[in-house]
């Protein structure tokens, strides 16, 4: 599976970073928590429910409407099901504190 974004940070390069900025968690405990934290969040948002992260942004249920398409292979129409998606939006306050840091860093965009 190719990524966009060949450089991220995946979930165990990130309990690493997590946990070597604290002397209170192991890097299997933080690995834990992202898992039970993403799990959860997954969860709730499949129940309709909003997850917000207070100053950093919420995870936001979608629902995509069934769609009536057309199949050029099999010359006929047919439905699409509803599904549920999910959709992040970052806080205000987050991305405020992200610019002027970034300027204060003197980091380009």
């Amino acid at each position: 599976m190719s990524r966009i974004h060949p450089d991220s940070i995946k979930n165990t390069q990130l309990a690493k970073i997590l946990a070597a900025s604290t002397d209170d968690y192991y890097e299997y405990e933080m690995k834990d928590f992202l898992e039970i934290f993403c799990r959860e969040v997954e969860r709730l948002v499949l129940e309709g429910k909003v997850v917000e992260l207070f100053d950093f942004g919420k995870f936001l249920p979608r629902t995509n409407k069934s769609k009536r398409m057309y199949s050029k292979i099999h010359k006929q129409w047919y439905d699409t099901e509803p599904s549920r998606t999910m959709q992040f939006k970052t806080s205000e306050t987050f991305q405020k504190r992200l610019k002027h840091t970034s300027r204060k860093l003197g980091i380009d965009p």
